[in-house]
């Protein structure tokens, strides 16, 4: 805790971090902050900070009302809940009792985002670089036989014909030997773009679920019974209460102790409404810059 500390991630895994780390920071729209901070800094403080994500709000003699990441430190009361709270910033540093300062958690149980958000980056990732691989697996490489001039020759001029020339020369060798040559050396491997688009889109909507933005089970829609819509709603109207309800209560408690007016907004319907399929069957998403066809909906 206190130092954060650096993970190292793939570029397939930074794509879907980048992407989740706006779905996560873009959730809810705060006013009446302390001045340069935004609603999408203090909820990377809330969700993703040091792994556990915490904010802590607390008045210093010179800036005044302050928000900034936090981890409790110091002894525990009787309920085991933190004393003290140890605040950092950029070349700052202060341990504050926990009667003068107000944490800001993700939710009312008091956990953060990070298991879920690192959890779902790697799968996604996987999914997707398993599906790139499976589909260059599809390819069946053309088997030549012959001197290394001649296969240099071939090997140019099916370079060539993949990038669709109209008129490609050989040499006069390489023309006999394609005559016996083997064509081509079939790979068998089955190629399903449909299920690794459901995996990634049920990953998705995982991590929708937890972050309390509507999402819908990956089934044809006329086929989902009511009682498992109204299980899957009741599981993110759940989350999303929660994560609301603990940022209210630290707000009250930050505007009573400091004076202030904060006050917290959910927005989320407006990034992301359905991930579901379409009449097709196909798996698709509704504007979130990921692969699927655009369908319209709540998702409720």
């Amino acid at each position: 805790m206190g130092k954060r500390q650096k993970i190292e991630y793939s570029f397939a895994e930074i794509v879907v971090r980048d992407m989740i780390t706006n779905l996560i920071q873009g959730r809810f729209k705060w006013s009446g902050l302390p001045e340069r901070l935004t609603s999408e800094q203090l909820e990377r403080f809330i969700c993703l900070w040091d792994r556990d994500g915490l904010a802590v709000g607390f008045s210093d003699p010179v800036g005044g009302p302050m928000l900034l990441p936090g981890y409790p430190s110091g002894a525990f009361d009787i309920y085991w809940l933190p004393r003290s709270y140890t605040v950092t910033g950029a070349d700052y540093d202060r341990v504050i009792d926990s009667d003068n300062c107000v944490p800001f958690y993700n939710d009312a149980s008091r956990t953060g985002l990070f298991p879920i958000f690192d959890d779902t980056i790697h799968q996604m990732a996987r999914c997707w670089s398993a599906m790139a691989y499976n589909l260059e697996q599809q390819k069946n490489p053309i088997v030549f036989s012959g001197t290394k001039e001649e296969i240099e020759s071939l090997k140019e001029a099916n370079r060539r014909r993949l990038e669709y020339e109209s008129v490609i020369g050989v040499t006069a060798s390489a023309m006999s030997t394609i005559e016996t040559a083997k064509r081509f050396f079939p790979t068998r491997t089955e190629f399903d773009g449909a299920a690794y688009i459901e995996h990634y889109n049920q990953l998705l909507n995982r991590f929708l679920t937890v972050c309390g933005i509507n999402n819908q089970p990956i089934q044809k829609r006329e086929r989902l019974i009511s009682g498992e819509t109204t299980a899957n709603n009741q599981l993110i109207t759940f989350y999303r209460d929660s994560a609301i309800r603990a940022r209210e209560e630290a707000a009250n408690a930050y505007n009573k102790l400091f004076g202030a007016s904060l006050n917290i907004e959910w927005r989320g319907g407006d990034i992301l409404e359905a991930v579901g399929s379409d009449e097709s069957g196909v798996p698709s998403i509704q504007r979130a810059g990921i692969p699927g066809n655009a369908v319209s909906g709540s998702g409720e």
